[in-house]
C-alpha cells in the first residue's frame, strides 16, 4: 500500500466518524446533555462541552478533507482522540462506571466502557501512525524525489 493512500484512508475515517458523531449529538442534543449532566465533570462546564464538542470534530472533519489542511487536521484529531481515550480511561480505572451513560453520538453509546476504550485507541494509534507516516515516510521518499531529479 502507498504511505500517501494509508494515510488518505485514516482521514476518512476519521472524517466518518467525526461527521457521523457530530450528527448524532446534534440531532440528539437533549439526550447528549441529560447525559454530560451524569458525568463526573463540574455542571459549570456541560453547555461547553454539548456545544464545543461536535463543532471541534466537524471542523476537524473539514480539516482532513483538503490536502493544504489535512496534517493540522490529523493532529487536531490526535488530541481529540488522546482527550477521549484518557477520559474513558478515568471512567474505567479510576470511577466505578456502572452507572455513568456515555454522551458519544450514535451507536458508541452502546459500548461498553471497555469496548469504549478498545474503539478510542484504535482510532488514536491509527491516526498516530498516521502523522508518523506523514512526517518519516512521505518527507523521505520527496527528499529521494528531489535528489533524483536533481542526477
Amino acid at each position: 500500500m502507498k504511505k500517501e493512500t494509508y494515510v488518505h484512508i485514516i482521514s476518512i475515517l476519521l472524517i466518518l466518524l467525526f461527521v457521523y458523531t457530530c450528527t448524532s449529538k446534534i440531532i440528539n442534543f437533549d439526550s447528549v446533555v441529560r447525559n454530560l449532566h451524569k458525568q463526573p465533570l463540574p455542571q459549570l462546564f456541560v453547555p461547553f462541552i454539548a456545544i464545543s464538542f461536535p463543532a471541534a470534530e466537524l471542523i476537524i472533519a473539514l480539516l482532513l478533507i483538503f490536502p493544504q489542511t489535512q496534517k493540522f487536521g490529523l493532529y487536531a484529531s490526535l488530541v481529540l482522540m488522546t482527550t477521549f481515550t484518557i477520559y474513558v480511561s478515568y471512567i474505567l480505572f479510576i470511577l466505578p462506571p456502572k452507572n455513568i451513560p456515555c454522551a458519544c453520538g450514535g451507536f458508541i453509546n452502546q459500548f461498553s466502557w471497555t469496548q469504549h476504550l478498545i474503539f478510542d485507541l484504535f482510532f488514536t494509534l491509527s491516526t498516530l501512525s498516521a502523522l508518523m507516516v506523514n512526517k518519516y515516510c512521505l518527507s523521505t521518499e520527496s527528499k529521494y524525489q528531489q535528489i533524483s531529479n536533481i542526477a
